[in-house]
């Protein structure tokens, strides 16, 4: 059953009832894909439960003034949001870049996220300086350093910058794994 625009014609309406009712069943089958039914007369009538995008599009320009579009890109079904000024900013399928044991990947909002771990050799005084995954690109914020080993060597964070952070033990020991997390933008 396929809606009909051309209905109703000027005939009878005894004459165009069924095609009336058709149409009305044709709008319901194609509203109820995505949306709450037209019979759900709650505080839910009229919402999404879902979006489905028929297939990879890009849009013909920038959304109004206000506005956006939500949109799917490519064969790996990428999913973008383009503002009003035609920035558009990748949501889904983020590229994580990988630099040894350090990892890092940068949001569509801008916020810059690296993490990994590194190993620090036994001895007092030991060190290891390491560049991130992906640089930060005004400023790291926060790192957060834990021991892998379980055990009570003592470390610190003695260099934070944009681009590199180094640990130094203050305890003599085996070697010792540390792990991290950066975050900034």
């Amino acid at each position: 059953m396929a809606y009909d625009k051309s209905q109703p014609q000027d005939d009878d309406l005894s004459v165009s009832r069924s095609n009336l009712v058709n149409n009305f069943d044709a709008i319901e089958t194609y509203i109820s894909k995505d949306h709450v039914s037209f019979d759900d007369n709650g505080a839910n009538a009229g919402l999404h439960q879902q979006v489905t995008f028929d297939d990879q599009h890009t849009p013909a320009g920038a959304a109004s003034a206000n506005q956006g579009i939500l949109y799917v890109e490519d064969a790996a079904a990428v999913l973008k949001f383009m503002n009003s000024a035609g920035t558009a900013k990748q949501l889904t399928d983020l590229t994580v870049t990988t630099s040894g044991t350090n990892y890092g990947v940068t949001t569509p909002w801008g916020m810059v996220i690296n993490w990994g771990s590194i190993s620090i050799a036994s001895g007092d005084g030991s060190s290891a300086l390491t560049s991130f995954a992906v640089p930060f690109t005004s400023s790291a914020r926060s790192m957060t350093v834990t021991n892998g080993n379980n055990t009570s060597y003592r470390y610190g964070l003695s260099t934070f910058t944009n681009t590199q952070y180094k640990i130094v033990r203050s305890s003599t020991g085996a070697t010792v794994t540390v792990y991290y997390i950066a975050i900034g933008v």
